[in-house]
């Protein structure tokens, strides 16, 4: 694998505009936390989209809503960009895809979004070239939203996808449990055709670095004890920030639908702040796993949460960190 230069490059300024009507969300006044910071996410009011491009899926896709989807592009942090796609459960909850400048200038994305002309071309609004400058892509998560269309991807990316390294989760390439989904196992020999090098994200207890990316990348790696889920969560170094992909989410400018409702938000635990419905029976199931992985969360101390869905962005991360997995000491 190549190694990396060391030139530390930040982001750049990026244009943004009013997120229309038809996109917007509910917007809160910021929350107070007890420590007096301020929760609020992120200003996702501001999301660039391009709603004179279609929307209709380039491909196969088979996660909801079916057909089409809308995108829009907003800047988190200085250097790190969030994705925002429709993705309709019960609601849409929103596959939060992230690119992340790295120290060498290429871009890392984590967890490859649908394939529509809009995605495109805001993509290609990257500042330092677009989807050409990413050179490392992540899969975190066995879940087919999160790996499903990252073999789309690899031609736009550096050197047509052979100057990129694939990061992919234990269990990933064996097509183990929801990895196994919509054609998994030929997805994965297209994505293992299509990537210049093929990795496996850090599985060891305590986490560790990505290979090549010392200093400024690591995973930690919580497995489920029946094998049905696996997630690696990321630390980037250089933004100080945690990266969730379904091990928790937030609702602080999402509003509500009329499914779910405020009281669901309130009981799944995410209604204004950090909650983990789906990994809480995990967690509490495989205790001792869920402890080693919380130890190297509270290790890493990150002042930003990057969630996959729902909101993309946390702030105080330490205080929502320990409030919402408190239960686990």
């Amino acid at each position: 694998m190549k190694s990396l230069k060391s030139a530390r490059q930040t982001g750049h300024a990026f244009q943004v505009t009013k997120l229309p009507r038809l996109y917007a969300f509910r917007q809160r006044k910021s929350l107070t936390v007890t420590n007096g910071a301020q929760l609020s996410s992120t200003s996702t009011a501001n999301v660039k989209q391009r709603p004179d491009l279609s929307r209709k899926v380039i491909g196969e896709d088979p996660l909801p809503p079916f057909g089409v989807k809308t995108s829009g592009l907003v800047q988190l942090l200085p250097g790190v960009w969030a994705l925002r796609q429709d993705f309709q459960l019960t609601e849409n909850i929103y596959t939060n895809t992230f690119l992340v400048r790295l120290r060498s200038g290429g871009l890392m994305l984590i967890s490859p979004p649908t394939r529509t002309e809009e995605a495109e071309a805001l993509l290609q609004t990257l500042p330092g070239g677009g989807l050409s400058a990413v050179t490392h892509v992540v899969i975190p998560n066995l879940s087919p939203e999160h790996w499903f269309h990252a073999p789309d991807w690899a031609p736009f990316l550096a050197g047509g996808g052979r100057d990129v390294t694939l990061w992919t989760p234990s269990g990933l390439l064996e097509g183990r449990a929801t990895a196994s989904l919509f054609n998994g196992r030929e997805r994965v020999a297209a994505m293992c055709a299509a990537y210049g090098a093929v990795a496996v994200l850090p599985a060891q207890p305590g986490g560790g670095p990505l290979p090549g990316l010392e200093g400024e990348a690591e995973a930690v790696t919580f497995y489920e004890s029946t094998g049905l889920f696996t997630e690696c969560t990321l630390r980037l170094v250089d933004y100080d920030a945690s990266v969730f992909t379904d091990m928790a989410f937030a609702a602080i400018e999402h509003p509500p639908s009329a499914v779910y409702g405020k009281i669901g938000s309130q009981v799944a635990g995410i209604d204004g702040k950090l909650g983990c419905p789906i990994a809480y029976p995990m967690l509490l199931k495989d205790r001792e796993g869920g402890k080693a992985w919380l130890a190297v969360l509270q290790r890493w101390n990150s002042s930003s949460l990057l969630c996959a869905h729902f909101d993309p962005l946390v702030r105080d991360g330490k205080t929502q960190l320990r409030n919402a997995f408190g239960f686990m000491e």
